[in-house]
């Protein structure tokens, strides 16, 4: 296969553009984070049960795209930084922040605001907003396909 071909095949293929967007804002992200110590989907995950006290788990896994045994995993590292705390009832568990993830509330909001002015200066606001939208229904309809 010729270099033209495959740079073609490369930059029309859904998995590898969204595997570089991917990359290229989860670096971001990381950067922005590093300071509190957190990785991107915890930060996002802290300013969620922050918003949404007492909300159950498996909640959380679906605002996250995450299977529930991958988000018990994530749960525990948080509750190990003491920024979340289960509480178990029955077959439910139900998350509320501890005053530590609360005080880190306006950081993680600042900090995702400063993700989402990068790409939106680089991009412009419309392009940015309208990407995510496109992004967003797509992965709906993909999983929606695959039940």
């Amino acid at each position: 296969m010729d270099k033209l071909k495959t740079e073609h095949l490369l930059n029309h293929c859904l998995f590898f553009t969204t595997g570089k967007l991917d990359r290229i804002l989860t670096r971001w992200a990381q950067e922005e984070f590093a300071s509190t110590g957190l990785a991107p989907s915890a930060a996002f995950a802290v300013m969620v049960i922050n918003d949404r006290p007492g909300m159950n788990q498996n909640e959380l896994a679906g605002i996250l795209h995450l299977d529930p045994s991958t988000l018990t995993r994530f749960v525990d590292k948080l509750e190990i930084k003491n920024l979340i705390v289960r509480r178990k009832e029955g077959r439910m568990t139900y998350l509320d922040t501890t005053s530590k993830g609360l005080a880190l509330h306006r950081e993680l909001a600042d900090g995702w605001k400063r993700v989402w002015k990068k790409y939106s200066d680089l991009l412009g606001m419309d392009l940015g907003n309208d990407l995510a939208s496109r992004i967003h229904q797509a992965g709906l309809k993909l999983e929606e396909s695959t039940g």
